[in-house]
């Protein structure tokens, strides 16, 4: 009887109902004490461990490890010893004790060698990787994970191999390296789906949503999170359910979706008071906290923060440990370990470089983005304005005249693809330098779709190359495509006609609509590239000029120029355009009836905005 209990209470909490789970391990206990079996009490000690360990209560997890491993001695039970070993370094671990985690991993590994328990060894080598990926030791971390893959491969334990790839993908993930934990994760995937582990496909999904967010992929990441969350609602996993609501929350608030991110934050705040896991509440207050903070509701904010700050202390956390905990939970916050000169060097790199960004909200996007300078707005503001107050008040939106708009509208996302040429490299007569851009724009988000850079954008042959190259990669066709009337469009115009005719729901004829450029909705940005971006490359064509080190009319020396700076001068433009122009918030707009918001997540997310999906697919 006390052992169907303790198989009723692993699979309990396998599911993650640990309340249920430690019910049937204290009967299972409470059996095992009156039958005076010493051996089941120990391993009913070492369940009721493993199962408040899972809620987060490690020091209640820790008393009962040490029950077990006493008992384990004392009937000579040398692989319960080792498994006791290795729940008190997890429950150490979980304090933030990473060191001292270590030294118990240790034990239980050697005692696994000792009596040739194969697959106790690759649990020993999973358990060091995951205690020095809490100390940030990632390489030694990976080392180990790729012991435990070696030992669970070699006994055949392919739900162990699976975790050995997921863990190895969360140390690549913590390296940066997003697509290397990508083919990780998708590795842990196929074997959790191989083997019927539907709990450990779950994780997999999260996992790989996690990654994807690193990579910026918030729609593909949102995916993910979702797959996630059906799975542990389906496997009754309450705690994987509330972490799938709080990596959602996450995706929202990355985005913008302040409001939206709050909602699901809350979800993943009662789940944790339900299950009682005190650091995913802690976490989730630490989310709210910052979600409120996004809204500008700082005092509601700072609530949060503080009772955040009070579950933390009372897990007497180290620093180490509380950062590793914000990581894992994706809470950002200003260092006030960042030196004030490392942001002045930071921002006055870019006010001298090709970045040249006059916008202090663009600038704070670039400081966090490039740099990993978590500094609050105020705070670039002032800076910029120490270093550059002329460039920054003649700049200021609020400085530049208006013009009256027409009333613009749009049926949804990939209804109407803006497309121009930008010449204001090439300067007076092509004499400043042989390069030219192209680009395209959705009109409904504003997203910016693709930048081009050559020594030309007047060759119909290569703008309808670029067209058809971003039909191929996104597998997206706009209904319309807007272009001037220049010799350049027409074999792109032909393209969209004979593409879009056999779709039947408009006309070829009315797939390309011709206007001036000035009105092209594309046009608009033109500006922004050239103050942010060219104006730094024509000053220093400039200075090579006025040093007499350039000829304007030497063409070879205008063609080495030209083939030096356009892998350099096209990484600019793809950096510009995903980490400036696609996540800066679009702000509600006279005369117009599109959505505010931030393009990325409007394009993505258009039901959301009441758009639709225009666009059709190759």
């Amino acid at each position: 009887m006390a052992n169907r209990y303790a198989i009723l209470g692993n699979a309990y909490r396998s599911q993650g109902q640990l309340k249920t789970a430690i019910d049937y391990h204290q009967r299972d206990l409470q059996i095992t004490k009156e039958v005076g079996d010493r051996a089941g009490e120990g391993r009913a000690y070492g369940n009721l461990s493993n199962a408040y360990q899972g809620l987060g209560q490690f020091k209640t997890a820790f008393d009962y490890h040490q029950r077990h491993l006493e008992i384990a001695k004392e009937v000579g039970d040398k692989a319960g010893e080792g498994g006791s070993y290795g729940n008190l370094g997890n429950a150490y671990q979980g304090l933030g004790q990473f060191k001292k985690a270590i030294d118990y991993h240790q034990r239980r590994l050697q005692i696994a060698k000792d009596v040739g328990d194969k697959a106790g060894e690759a649990r020993g080598y999973g358990n060091l990787g995951n205690a020095y990926d809490g100390l940030g030791q990632l390489k030694t971390a990976i080392d180990y994970h790729q012991s435990h893959l070696e030992f669970a491969k070699e006994v055949g334990d392919k739900t162990g191999e699976g975790r050995g790839y997921g863990n190895l993908g969360n140390a690549y993930r913590g390296l940066g390296q997003f697509k290397k934990a990508i083919d990780y994760h998708q590795r842990h995937l196929e074997i959790a789906k191989e083997v019927g582990d539907r709990a450990g496909e779950g994780r997999a999904y999260g996992n790989l949503g996690n990654a994807y967010q690193g990579l910026g992929q918030f729609k593909t990441a949102f995916d993910y999170h979702r797959r996630h969350l059906e799975i542990a609602k389906e496997v009754g996993d309450k705690a994987g359910e509330g972490k799938s609501y709080g990596n959602l929350g996450n995706t929202y608030r990355g985005l913008g979706q302040f409001k939206t991110a709050i909602d699901y934050h809350r979800r993943d705040l009662e789940i944790a008071k339900e299950v009682g896991d005190k650091a995913g509440e802690g976490g989730s207050y630490g989310n709210l906290g910052n979600a409120y903070q996004g809204l500008g509701q700082f005092k509601t904010a700072i609530d949060y923060h503080q009772r955040h700050l009070e579950i933390a202390k009372e897990y007497a956390w180290s620093l180490r440990t509380l950062d590793r905990r914000l990581r894992e939970f994706d809470i950002h916050f200003s260092d006030t370990r960042i030196s004030v000169e490392e942001v002045k060097e930071a921002i006055k790199n870019e006010l001298d470089g090709p970045g040249c960004l006059p916008v202090y909200r663009a600038m704070q996007n670039k400081l966090r983005q490039e740099y990993k300078l978590n500094v609050p707005r105020d705070l670039v503001h002032d800076f910029m304005f120490d270093l550059d107050p002329v460039g920054l008040a003649a700049r200021c939106p609020t400085n530049r005249n208006k013009k009256v708009k027409g009333q613009f509208t749009t049926k949804g996302v990939n209804w109407v693809h803006s497309m121009d040429g930008h010449d204001k490299l090439m300067g007076y007569q092509n004499r400043t330098l042989p390069l030219a851009v192209y680009g395209s724009i959705d009109t409904a988000s504003r997203k910016l779709l693709w930048l081009r850079v050559w020594v030309t954008n007047s060759d119909p042959k290569l703008i309808g190359r670029w067209y058809l190259e971003y039909f191929y990669e996104s597998r997206k066709m706009p209904s319309i495509i807007r272009v001037d009337r220049g010799n350049e469009t027409g074999i792109m115009a032909t393209m969209q006609a004979f593409l879009r005719q056999n779709h039947g729901d408009i006309e070829p004829t009315d797939t390309v609509v011709y206007g001036p450029s000035t009105a092209n909705q594309i046009e608009r940005w033109w500006r922004e590239l050239h103050e942010r971006l060219e104006r730094y490359f024509k000053v220093q064509l400039c200075m090579l000029k006025e040093q007499g080190l350039r000829d304007l009319d030497n063409e070879t020396h205008r063609m080495l120029l030209a083939f030096i700076l356009i892998r350099v001068i096209q990484k600019q433009l793809d950096s510009f355009r995903e980490t400036i122009l696609n996540t800066h918030r679009i702000r509600r707009q006279k005369n117009t009836s599109l959505p505010d918001g931030v393009p990325d997540h409007i394009y993505n997310f258009l039901q959301e905005y009441g758009l639709e999906e225009c666009g059709k697919e190759s």
